[in-house]
């Protein structure tokens, strides 16, 4: 692997990394949303954050579930959705993902739902049945950027009122997540070679110590403000993206 393009993994990593530290969630949207700034294949980028966002994950799960339970009942509605959708997310990816019109709809999708949890009220606690439709669309939305975050942090948050105790549960259906993504890449042809795999395990230290950094901040804020950074990020992640996209539809045309 060339050293610039390690370099640029290297930053973008560590930045997903603390973001992932600090709120629980959102390596692999952060992940992708600054590689599609850049001229990386968006095909590659989503192969190298979904090994990288396996190790961040992991590591959070390892730190937040020695104080928190795993509620796992809502894991399971979702993790049958999200196996229905994530085919499909895939395909879009594969068939979309040189167009600019599937970048804005994304960035869209995401601030909405960020716009959505900074509500002054806490988000309605939703039934449990909610876990099926929306795990089919996380699915959707992971197969086609790794991450399917959003449905699966605005369904659980709403579950607690103290959203910081729902960190092991969200770690622990993104690792079903991954796992399915990892598998539906494998049969239908994914990107991921040797290269990749070594630039993860030497990436690997440096996403530790920092996703650690941001969990040891996390501790010392407060829940109102753990909940207005937390969707703060998606809405800002979302516009950034839909907006590039935008310019790009409007100087290039529909294609990217």
């Amino acid at each position: 692997m060339p050293n610039d393009l390690l370099l640029l993994f290297a930053m973008v990593f560590a930045f997903a990394a603390f973001v992932h530290g600090f709120t629980g969630f959102a390596f692999g949207i952060v992940g992708i949303s600054i590689l599609a700034l850049t001229s990386v294949d968006l095909e590659v980028g989503t192969a190298a954050v979904m090994l990288q966002s396996v190790i961040a994950v992991v590591c959070t799960l390892c730190m937040t579930a020695r104080r928190d339970p795993i509620h796992w009942r809502p894991i399971a509605l979702l993790a049958v959705g999200a196996a229905i959708g994530m085919p499909c997310g895939y395909w879009v990816l594969e068939t979309f993902k040189d167009l600019a019109v599937f970048r804005i709809v994304l960035g869209v999708l995401f601030a909405g739902f960020g716009l959505h949890g900074l509500l002054p009220q806490r988000p309605v606690k939703l039934r449990c049945i909610w876990g099926l439709p929306l795990g089919i669309v996380s699915g959707c939305i992971g197969g086609a950027i790794v991450s399917g975050g959003p449905p699966i942090i605005y369904y659980l948050y709403s579950q607690a009122e103290d959203q910081r105790t729902m960190k092991p549960t969200v770690q622990a259906i993104f690792i079903v997540l991954v796992t399915m993504r990892i598998v539906v890449a494998t049969v239908q042809g994914s990107v991921m070679n040797t290269q990749l795999l070594v630039a993860t395990a030497m990436l690997a230290p440096l996403t530790i110590v920092v996703l650690l950094c941001g969990y040891l901040l996390s501790k010392r804020v407060s829940a109102g403000a753990f909940r207005r950074i937390t969707f703060g990020f998606l809405i800002v992640i979302g516009l950034v993206g839909a907006m590039r996209a935008t310019f790009v539809l409007l100087r290039n045309g529909p294609g990217m």
